[in-house]
């Protein structure tokens, strides 16, 4: 099936809008503001402490003090990258579960156009229609007339049973959604 990125992309995060998956992302510079601002810090602290130790020669406690100092911002920027690797972790793990359940309902909804014995551009058109997109999209799409994509479509709801696109999107969807609260 030949489908345009843009026209794809409507249908492919279906699986992670059911399950209501949002994702943290780690991409931009500003999630990592707080590691890069505390690692600036530690440097300072280390030339700090180098010039008062060893060119100034100034008192123990004055260097014991920014030497604490300097331990709090190495267990803060620990603490950081420690989260910013779980969230990275967190993300990867999102992402290869979305992947499984997109696989999953691919699964389920080949083994229930085979059993409404669809043909090989029946079902396109039904995967199609599920995505959303209009006849004359689709017509578009598979190089067609819309008339011919309206009978297939047609022959689609008949071999299945269900009366249009919204009942053929639903019959895949509605055991996913969680129940309304009366």
């Amino acid at each position: 099936m030949n489908i345009h990125s843009s026209q794809k992309s409507r249908g492919l995060d279906l699986v992670s809008h059911i399950v209501g998956y949002r994702h943290a992302k780690l991409k931009h510079p500003l999630d990592f503001l707080s590691i890069f601002v505390l690692l600036i810090a530690g440097i300072f602290f280390i030339q700090d402490i180098y010039v008062d130790i060893v060119v100034e020669g100034k008192d123990v406690s004055h260097v014991v003090v920014e030497g604490g100092v300097f331990i709090g911002i190495l267990l803060a920027l620990g603490f950081e990258l420690i989260r910013a690797m779980k969230l990275s972790s967190s993300e990867a793990y999102s992402r290869q579960e979305i992947t499984r359940l997109k696989q999953h309902l691919s699964a389920v909804i080949d083994k229930e156009f085979e059993s409404w014995h669809l043909t090989l551009t029946e079902k396109e058109i039904a995967l199609l229609l599920i995505k959303g997109f209009s006849m004359q999209e689709i017509a578009e799409i598979r190089h067609v007339k819309e008339k011919s994509v309206r009978q297939q479509a047609s022959g689609i709801y008949a071999k299945s049973g269900l009366a249009n696109r919204y009942e053929l999107t639903s019959h895949f969807i509605e055991d996913m959604l969680a129940p309304a609260d009366s």
